[in-house]
């Protein structure tokens, strides 16, 4: 009897670690708790993010709370046979409210974005322009360089260039207000505008992604902040001035992949 006690027990045992082989590690109740690899961009329904803008002056002097940015990730859309996931952005700042919204592919070789500025924006004639943009590529390598924009304009004989490139500079660790954040992906995006003999602009940012979290802190130049919020700033073509923007996140609520 004994014997077959045992041989139920084992089965029991057997069966229960063969069922959950597949599942996610539970979160722990003590120490560090277990996050799902979301390839650094969350794209589960109903994440969350909430933002705080702030400035920076020449001086260093920070400004801090000039606006707040959320982010909600919620249904998918089907553009040119890509289905994205549908990302709706919430501005708030002294000046009122503004909304728009982003569409987020993730595929095989990274990230993708796209926004009714760039589908628009690609319609125009006479321009080569991407309906999307490569915003995160897969692997990401140390010293990886990709293109997010290439394209030119001609007016009255005169060409504008307008090229946006972005780098991989490795891992770091950030420090917000909220938390501290390890093995962050830096990536820096750089934007350079030129019309021969005339103008020529270099604006930068940096930002940092947790594979967990998705985008937990961005510092630099304002165009570069409108380009990948999904607009795009005709300031460039006039040599308008820049304000330093430094970007964190205050608040989010990322869903886990559940057990099934």
């Amino acid at each position: 009897m004994k014997k077959y006690s045992l041989f139920i027990f084992a089965i029991g045992i057997s069966f229960l670690f063969i069922s959950c082989k597949d599942d996610l590690p539970p979160v722990a109740t003590q120490g560090n708790a277990f996050y799902a690899d979301q390839r650094y961009y969350p794209t589960a329904d109903s994440s969350y993010w909430l933002y705080r803008n702030d400035t920076i002056s020449k001086s260093g002097v920070i400004t801090k709370n000039i606006a707040k940015r959320a982010s909600f990730m919620h249904g998918t859309r089907l553009i040119d046979t890509v289905m994205y996931v549908i990302q709706a952005n919430t501005t708030m700042s002294d000046s009122g409210t503004t909304y728009d919204t982003v569409y987020v592919s993730k595929r095989d070789d990274g990230t993708h974005v796209t926004s009714t500025a760039l589908q628009t924006f690609s319609l125009f004639p006479g321009i080569s322009f991407p309906k999307e943009i490569l915003l995160l590529t897969n692997p990401l390598v140390p010293g990886t360089m990709w293109s997010i924009l290439d394209f030119s304009i001609t007016y009255s004989g005169i060409t504008i260039s307008f090229k946006v490139t972005a780098s991989y500079k490795g891992v770091e660790t950030v420090h917000t207000d909220l938390q501290t954040y390890k093995d962050c992906a830096h990536i820096q995006v750089s934007v350079d505008v030129t019309i021969p003999l005339t103008l020529s602009i270099n604006e930068k940012a940096d930002f940092w992604f947790t594979k967990p979290f998705g985008m937990v802190v961005g510092d630099g130049s304002e165009l570069v902040f409108s380009l990948l919020d999904g607009g795009f700033s005709l300031g460039a073509f006039t040599g308008g001035n820049f304000r330093h923007m430094h970007r964190e996140v205050i608040q989010m609520n990322i869903p886990q992949p559940k057990c099934h």
